[in-house]
C-alpha cells in the first residue's frame, strides 16, 4: 500500500504515462463480462448476460483523479469500470439488443459533465 507523498507520485507518474499500478485495480473485459480487481483481494464481476443497465457516473473531482465510470448494473451483481479502462467496452456494448446511437449520445453527454451526475445509458427490455 503506497502513503502520502509516494502514493502522489505514483498516482501523477500514472497519469502522464497512462499506467495504473496493480495495487490500484485492473479490469479484464471480454467476451464473457468484465472483472474488475479491487485490492486486498476483492473484485467485482457481472457476465453479459446478467447486465440489465448500464450507466455513467461522473464526479467534479476530475482532471487529477478518475472522474467518470461506467456501471453495469445486474439483479445480482455489478461492475463499476473507470473510463480509463473502457475502451473494449463499445463493442460489447454495441451487442446487446437495443443499444443504439440514442445510446452512444447519451454517453457523449455523459462525457462532457463536470459535475456530480448519472446518465441511464441502456436499460433491458424485460418480457412480461
Amino acid at each position: 500500500m503506497f502513503s502520502g507523498w509516494e502514493e502522489l507520485k505514483v498516482r501523477l507518474r500514472s497519469l502522464v504515462h497512462g499506467t495504473r499500478p496493480a495495487e490500484l485495480g485492473a479490469t479484464v473485459i471480454d467476451d464473457e463480462g468484465v472483472r474488475r480487481q479491487l485490492g486486498m483481494g476483492r473484485e467485482e464481476v457481472i457476465r453479459w448476460v446478467e447486465v440489465n443497465e448500464i450507466a455513467i457516473v461522473t464526479t467534479s473531482e476530475g482532471p487529477w483523479c478518475e472522474d467518470l465510470y461506467f456501471l453495469l448494473i445486474g439483479d445480482s451483481a455489478g461492475c463499476a469500470v473507470p473510463c480509463a479502462d473502457a475502451e473494449s467496452l463499445w463493442e460489447h456494448f454495441s451487442r446487446l439488443p437495443g443499444f443504439d446511437e440514442s445510446c452512444y449520445m447519451v454517453a457523449i453527454t455523459a462525457m462532457g459533465s463536470t459535475d456530480d451526475q448519472s446518465f441511464q445509458v441502456w436499460k433491458r427490455e424485460r418480457s412480461i
